[in-house]
């Protein structure tokens, strides 16, 4: 259903409906080097992410949450069951912000900051999210569309350019400053 280079071009993504995700190796001859069984899907993975350091994955589906899951050699071997041989941490996408009902919306897009320290994700409620990776909080909530947000990305290393493309038929420019 998805599938990705990550920022390099080492790593390739690819998620399938069947809740699993692959993570290969691309320099080592497509070796696989992590098979994600995912939790708490709605139909399908709608997008991954790759952090900078290329040592977290992200995986959202059509729920409010993002789950991160650990990609270092070290973590539970290639297999990853979650919370089971690896720990899946849930981002709550809104969680704490006025005027957000929980539960009622869904995930089409995730990247993670230049830094890896916050993740943009676009949302089936026409907003985009920015949430802080560590402190699992969600610091922005950006409306201004009239349907799903299917596109996210940020602009420059700083973070505080965002753009976002809808369903609406409109490309936008959010600048946080």
């Amino acid at each position: 259903y998805i599938g990705q280079f990550s920022r390099h071009g080492d790593l390739f993504v690819c998620g399938f409906q069947e809740r699993r995700i692959r993570v290969y190796e691309v320099e080592h001859g497509w070796r696989l080097r992590k098979e994600v069984h995912c939790r708490n899907l709605r139909w399908t993975i709608t997008d991954t992410a790759i952090s900078p350091d290329q040592t977290l994955l992200a995986y959202a589906s059509i729920t409010p949450l993002v789950h991160i899951v650990n990609l270092s050699s070290g973590s539970g071997g290639v297999n990853s069951v979650a919370n089971v041989t690896d720990i899946h941490e849930m981002l709550h996408i809104g969680e704490g912000l006025d005027g957000v009902e929980l539960g009622v919306f869904g995930i089409w897009s995730a990247r993670f900051s230049r830094d890896g320290q916050e993740i943009v994700v676009g949302t089936s409620d026409c907003c985009l999210y920015v949430h802080n990776v560590e402190r699992n909080r969600t610091l922005l909530r950006a409306e201004g569309h009239h349907n799903d947000v299917n596109a996210v990305a940020w602009a420059d290393d700083t973070s505080q350019v965002l753009f976002s493309g809808s369903d609406d038929c409109t490309c936008k420019v959010w600048d946080r400053r």
